[in-house]
């Protein structure tokens, strides 16, 4: 679900706005996690926008009460670390893609120029005149000002739909980041034992950080 701000927010359902609600306090109740005061600030901005919210729909009082999501069946606990693999590698691959769009409209965006050679043989054949070149400059700029505009929307997106694995990950102490660092956050795909192997702790150590990791991940997500 996209953050809820003073403009959108009319347009949520009560039921999407309650979710919201649900899912920040987890977040900002969350005494392990060790947020950015930028993303902590900007998480509690959003739960006042959407409590404010709630109250004027006359719906407080299911803020206090379980909310029963019908036709959404949590996954066994055998089964919900495939899922937390499935989102980290899909994370992994969004920031892959936002590091490469960033850096593509930080250096600018070299456009090749048609070239004009004219033909020295027959000079009559030279056509391009200082109005078809100027044309062709305004063009390019267009064009550089169109994808420029299409990266900023994609950064936009991309940063959106990574937001809630950013705010589980924030809630992972240092063990359980380098592990999903070492094991996730790369192309080369580890075996466990590669990883314990480049972490400062032995094998028994390591597959309980490598549980809790997983663990806190799901439930930050509402996987659980």
């Amino acid at each position: 679900m996209s953050v809820v701000t003073q403009k959108n927010v009319k347009e949520i359902s009560d039921r999407q706005l309650i979710e919201r609600y649900r899912k920040l306090q987890q977040y900002t109740s969350n005494r392990k996690a060790t947020f950015h005061p930028e993303v902590y600030s900007e998480m509690m901005f959003e739960l006042e926008i959407v409590k404010q919210n709630i109250m004027k729909r006359g719906k407080g009082e299911v803020l206090s009460q379980q909310l029963v999501l019908t036709g959404l069946e949590p996954p066994k606990k055998d089964e919900y670390e495939k899922i937390v693999i499935q989102k980290l590698r899909e994370y992994y691959r969004q920031t892959k893609l936002y590091q490469n769009l960033r850096e593509e409209y930080e250096k600018g965006i070299e456009l090749l120029f048609p070239k004009v050679t004219p033909s020295y043989a027959n000079r009559s054949a030279v056509t391009t005149t200082n109005s078809e070149f100027q044309s062709r400059t305004e063009q390019a700029v267009i064009q550089q000002e169109e994808r420029k505009e299409y990266i900023l929307d994609e950064l936009r997106k991309l940063r959106e739909e990574m937001k809630d694995m950013d705010l589980a990950l924030f809630s992972l102490d240092e063990l359980e980041r380098m592990f999903i660092e070492k094991k996730h956050f790369n192309n080369r795909n580890p075996t466990d034992t590669e990883v314990i192997a480049d972490m400062p702790v032995e094998r028994t150590k390591y597959y309980e950080i490598r549980k809790s990791a997983y663990l806190i991940i799901a439930e930050s997500l509402r996987l659980l």
